[in-house]
């Protein structure tokens, strides 16, 4: 992943994509991606954050459908356990993903 927690890094990681990477990420790159996800899986914490206004909104140049994006979505929320979560301002992601690392610290610090 892009982000963990010192010492944590193989319990809590979030992958940040801005848009062009996420569509590579779901498309070009889907063999890939599914190693990074299943090396996820077991992990206590994790998380995809999005770079966009809308992952749905696809530029010209790209062949994706928005069906595909959904159901990409969907399959690395339930298959995998990802919490996915997207926004245009990387201000607000970096709050979201700081927030929820905080949370996972304090939580695995307690067990």
């Amino acid at each position: 992943g892009d982000y963990s927690v010192l010492g944590m890094e193989n319990m809590v990681c979030v992958e940040r994509k801005q848009t062009s990477d996420f569509l590579s990420y779901i498309g070009s790159e889907r063999k890939k991606t599914t190693r990074k996800l299943t090396a996820m899986k077991d992990m206590y914490w994790k998380a995809l954050v999005i770079e966009t206004e809308n992952p749905f909104d696809i530029p010209d140049y790209s062949r994706m459908i928005p069906e595909h994006i959904r159901g990409n979505l969907v399959s690395i929320c339930v298959r995998y356990g990802l919490h996915v979560y997207w926004h245009k301002d990387r201000t607000e992601l970096e709050r979201w993903v700081i927030d929820r690392l905080v949370k996972c610290y304090n939580v695995l610090r307690e067990v």
